[in-house]
């Protein structure tokens, strides 16, 4: 069989049932190299690490621009849709406690190639979203010094500097990926405890400055708000700022991706997530009403957006606070993303999928190259890219991953029986011969929703007639009363997902909403970058598959006649496997 195996050429294993095949549950969780060793006040630490310096001192900045003294509308959309999508997530961590995060639990719900696709993509949430918080990391650190010192001199070639191409250069957000990429070489455990000594300094200081802010807030820079519309741009601009912030809320995703280091996870995550998205969402609120009361909408700075509200409303004092909070919470969410990109990678790497290196661990449970290669990329970007164009890719690649999960739990529940549930199924199709027959077109079903999603997405985004909106809105209710008469095969006796299938199927839609008021750039950039991941899986992933270890005796027989001239290349079996 491995003789066979290896005189395969990689075409051969391009076949539909390679592409959808699941990773079975048992595969996915075995996994003893990690070290156990983290409790819930490490994941809370984690998750507020990922989020609050994201948020708050960067993209709210960009996001202002389109919606004005809207921009906590946009806060609390993006966190509605992210509490669709954490419910999602926790029944799956509960259920299967790997370091996988997106790209296991699509793995397992939807098949390979869409996992490795998810995964591929929440790279940019992790990697390329350290190389955007060490962006504004050196814009508050600059600011910080200006303030503190107005007399020292900083040489501009330290960040943001011209280079070519348009681009600008920042070595000083270089160097805050370099330190944080050391302390993740110090271990799991080490690098947590840093963790939870800088998120609780953080949340000190975020609290500080809502109340200071608060005592200054000024009702007249909230202009256009009441009686014109929400902002300028009304409730389209809401969303699109909605899809620039919400990689902001990526904190309990990053969190999942520390599911195999955690002893008792069905029991700890439901209590992280849940806790951390409640805290994060308060804080954001609060920061953004502060910050569009302190200056208008037009006026913020991009770069440094708080601290320099509180310099234009002549509180010198308190944007010295407003930095020092800035520099230590960004310099956390940059640790934390270094943090979890890797555990991605060795998750796919495990699973054969990515190349072996990936997956070296040393006895400290350091993954060697994985933190090392992220560490060169995150670098690299946050060198060379600005905030702006980095953001709205990141929120692409995120909202991907998040609307495929939720489209996961219909397809985990509503899927064909198992074989030890054929009496049953018999039985239930004679009772309900239509639900029977829906049951077994539900991936059908789902595409047909995304489809409705996007183009009711595309009538908010882009402003077509109402009427088009309207009539694919009632398709998507119409579809979930649909899969409502659908009994579930599959019910998990972990933490289920509440109302399913109107919550996971309602995260689907409210994500990809928020995907088509992106810009045609960042969804663009967001493409190629699919497309060279589906390169890597053509010519390396689906051929290196652990799961073609478990492919049918038959099939290896039929390919060794095939090699020796008994069969057509035309007739050539497909690869088969356990599934």
């Amino acid at each position: 069989k491995s003789r066979l195996h290896c005189t395969m050429r990689f075409w051969d294993y391009w076949n539909w049932s390679n592409f959808t095949r699941r990773q079975p549950i048992t595969a996915a969780a075995t996994n003893g190299q990690l070290q156990k060793v983290l409790t819930i006040w490490d994941l809370l630490a984690y998750a507020i690490s990922c989020t609050v310096g994201a948020g708050i001192f960067v993209t709210s900045g960009v996001a202002s621009l389109d919606t004005g003294s809207a921009l906590f509308g946009s806060f609390l959309i993006g966190a509605f849709a992210t509490l669709l999508s954490a419910l999602c997530y926790v029944e799956y961590v509960s259920r299967f406690p790997v370091s996988g995060s997106a790209y296991s639990f699509v793995y397992l719900s939807l098949g390979e190639m869409a996992g490795w696709l998810v995964g591929w993509n929440i790279t940019l949430e992790y990697g390329v979203a350290s190389a955007a918080i060490a962006q504004g990391w050196a814009g508050y650190l600059i600011n910080l010094i200006e303030t503190v010192s107005p007399s020292t001199w900083v040489p501009p070639q330290l960040f943001n500097y011209p280079f070519v191409w348009g681009m600008t250069v920042s070595p000083l957000a270089f160097a805050m990926v370099t330190l944080c990429a050391i302390i993740c070489f110090l271990g799991v455990k080490g690098s947590s405890l840093v963790n939870v000594i800088m998120s609780v300094l953080n949340i000190s200081l975020v609290i500080s400055i809502i109340i200071i802010g608060s005592v200054y807030w000024d009702s007249r820079n909230w202009y256009n708000f009441i009686g014109e519309g929400v902002s300028w741009s009304g409730f389209p601009g809401m969303l699109k700022g909605a899809s620039i912030v919400f990689f902001s809320f990526v904190g309990f995703d990053c969190v999942t991706t520390l599911a195999g280091e955690v002893a008792n996870p069905s029991d700890v995550f439901p209590k992280a997530i849940g806790g951390s998205l409640a805290l994060i969402t308060a804080l954001y609120v609060g920061v953004s009403v502060v910050l569009c009361g302190l200056v208008t909408a037009t006026t913020v700075n991009i770069e440094a957006p708080l601290s320099a509200a509180f310099l234009d409303a002549g509180l010198g004092w308190a944007s010295i606070l407003v930095a020092v909070g800035s520099v230590t919470t960004l310099s956390s969410s940059t640790l934390a993303g270094l943090m979890g990109q890797p555990r991605i990678f060795f998750q796919m790497a495990v699973d054969g999928l990515l190349f072996k290196p990936f997956s070296w661990v040393n006895s400290n449970g350091v993954i060697t190259f994985g933190t090392t290669f992220t560490f060169m990329i995150s670098g690299t970007l946050a060198l060379l890219f600005n905030i702006d164009s980095l953001s709205q890719m990141i929120s692409g690649g995120t909202l991907i991953a998040y609307s495929t999960v939720c489209g996961g739990i219909i397809a985990m529940r509503y899927s064909d029986e198992p074989q030890d549930m054929i009496f049953e199924a018999s039985y239930f199709k004679t009772l309900n011969p239509l639900a029977y027959q829906l049951r077994r077109r539900i991936s059908f079903i789902l595409f047909v929703h995304v489809l409705c999603s996007i183009i009711v997405g595309l009538t908010i985004n882009y402003q077509w007639h109402y009427s088009i909106g309207l009539s694919f809105g009632i398709l998507i209710i119409i579809i979930i009363c649909i899969v409502s008469i659908i009994r579930p095969t599959d019910s998990p006796a972990t933490f289920q997902v509440p109302l399913t299938p109107l919550v996971p199927l309602l995260g689907v839609t409210i994500n990809l909403i928020l995907i088509t008021s992106l810009t045609l750039g960042a969804l663009l950039r967001v493409l190629i970058w699919s497309v060279i991941g589906l390169l890597i899986y053509l010519l390396y992933g689906v051929q290196n598959s652990k799961l073609n270890e478990e492919a049918t005796p038959i099939f290896f027989a039929q390919h060794e006649q095939s090699s020796i001239g008994g069969i057509t290349s035309d007739e050539r079996p497909v690869v088969l496997s356990s599934d």
